[in-house]
């Protein structure tokens, strides 16, 4: 706890007053001065970072250039009792500016123990002893519009303990200086779309942890650790940077949110962030999944969509490219995987039952335990909501269904499924009125049958087809494996 001294101003006046005799004398007690902290005035040359600081005011290539800011402050503590441990803020002392990372720092100081060792050592807080990461608006470079920028609020740094100080009056000196350490890591964080490589602009970015990677530390109001760090930036970008606690090994999720609403995550184990160094990732994100209370979550909207109504891309069966409607491309046999001369290569009746994961565009392009859906599962999900077809959803132009859960809990879950029809060559084929989406599986049977005559290799997959004001299913048809459809992704 920080103890703050203060001195008590202690007056005593007293008047003795003779009531028998004029002649009496008057003792009048003057005031005692009280006596006051004795006050030190220190000079000190301060190294922060060095060539691993996190101090940037400006950015050279993946370089932070380490500067100080004219008045910034470094709080000095003492331990002044070892038992139990209790630690005193002695004051703050201030920067002079500068272009490299050693500044002078001057500043009085109050309440310290003069006794030398190890007993009673010093140290010293760039930003002060407390540290709280929250309210960060991922801006690095200072402006005059980032109050909230990082090196003005969130680059905290300390020094070890010293014991080698000398006290002469009232002037206290640490010979050879000192040298704060950078007690977080800065990491530029590029967002962007997991399949379409596009810019992924978010309005706000949720960093966790599995371990306290994002800590709050004070010593003085008590230790707050927390795994959750949020950053709102002034306004929706695909670049943001973030202070972070240095830690090691932590699994590692980032959960972004986009301007109509729309989250996005990212998901990594066993990352490591070094004190004082400064990273670079690009991040591809993938839709967070709705849980409907199935077996399996559900994407909310298709491989290579920007939105629950766009179609997204169209892929061939055990294809990992997709193109997007209206492309061009040809999904005929010729172009289809493992296919050469009317033959495929793989997925021919008695090698793999369903698509491996190398084949599965869900599992390449969002990674993880992001996959695409067996027959069963998609399955479940007609058995398990509410199936109501919606022309122009949202105003968007386009049509589909809308499946809402009817499990106890999550009846306020839905996912949008857009008509998307299918490509048959460079044609497309009833885009307005048929949901047709890839499923893990082909058929054994089938293709038993046409792998001695067409060769062509059938896969099942989910077919809904509106008219006459109704919805006619035939889950699990199939489907030649080279034609164009859509693609939902699901995950545990």
């Amino acid at each position: 706890m920080k103890n703050v001294s203060l001195a008590a101003l202690l007056i005593a006046s007293a008047t003795l007053a003779a009531c028998s005799s004029s002649d009496d004398n008057i003792i009048e007690e003057q005031p005692v001065n009280p006596t006051a902290p004795k006050t030190y005035t220190m000079t000190i040359q301060a190294t922060k970072g060095g060539a691993a600081g996190t101090r940037g005011l400006s950015l050279d290539g993946k370089t932070l250039n380490v500067t100080w800011n004219e008045g910034e402050e470094v709080e000095m503590m003492q331990r002044t009792q070892v038992t139990p441990e209790v630690w005193t803020s002695l004051g703050k002392l201030k920067a002079k500016a500068s272009d490299n990372g050693t500044t002078m720092l001057t500043g009085e100081l109050t309440g310290l123990t003069e006794a030398l060792g190890s007993t009673h050592p010093l140290v010293f807080y760039l930003h002060s002893i407390d540290r709280d990461y929250t309210e960060q608006n991922g801006v690095l470079d200072r402006d005059d519009n980032a109050t909230k920028s990082i090196e003005d609020n969130y680059d905290y740094a300390q020094s070890s303990t010293v014991s080698d100080f000398t006290v002469d009056g009232n002037t206290v000196t640490v010979s050879g200086g000192v040298t704060l350490t950078s007690l977080q890591a800065i990491v530029k964080f590029t967002l962007k779309d997991a399949i379409t490589g596009n810019p992924l602009n978010a309005t706000s970015l949720k960093i966790k942890g599995s371990q306290n990677m994002i800590e709050s530390m004070s010593p003085t109001a008590g230790t707050k650790l927390t795994k959750e760090l949020t950053i709102t930036p002034p306004s929706a970008t695909n670049v943001i940077y973030a202070a972070i606690s240095s830690v090691g090994n932590s699994n590692f999720t980032l959960t972004a949110t986009t301007g109509d609403n729309q989250t996005y995550t990212y998901e990594k184990s066993g990352v490591t962030f070094a004190e004082g160094k400064y990273y670079e990732i690009t991040v591809k994100m993938h839709p967070e999944a709705v849980d409907l209370g199935l077996s399996v979550k559900w994407a909310p909207m298709n491989l290579g969509a920007t939105t629950e109504t766009d179609r997204g891309y169209y892929f061939a069966w055990a294809g990992t490219t997709g193109y997007a409607y209206g492309s061009g491309h040809d999904f005929s046999q010729d172009n289809a995987p493992y296919s050469s001369g009317g033959t495929y290569s793989k997925y021919k009746v008695s090698d793999y039952p369903a698509l491996q994961p190398e084949d599965d565009a869900v599992t390449v392009h969002w990674g993880g335990q992001w996959r695409m859906p067996t027959p069963n599962e998609w399955e479940e999900l007609k058995n398990n909501c509410t199936a109501e077809w919606k022309e122009n959803y949202k105003g968007s132009g386009i049509n589909g269904i809308l499946f809402t859960s009817n499990k106890e809990g999550f009846t306020d879950k839905s996912i949008f499924l857009p008509a998307n029809g299918y490509y048959y060559r460079t044609d497309s084929y009833y885009p307005t009125i048929y949901v047709l989406y890839w499923s893990s599986d082909y058929d054994l049977e089938k293709n038993a049958v046409t792998q001695a005559y067409t060769n062509y290799g059938y896969a099942y997959v989910f077919d809904v087809a509106y008219g006459n004001n109704q919805l006619y299913w035939t889950n699990n048809s199939t489907m030649e494996r080279y034609r164009g459809l859509g693609i939902r992704a699901v995950c545990p």
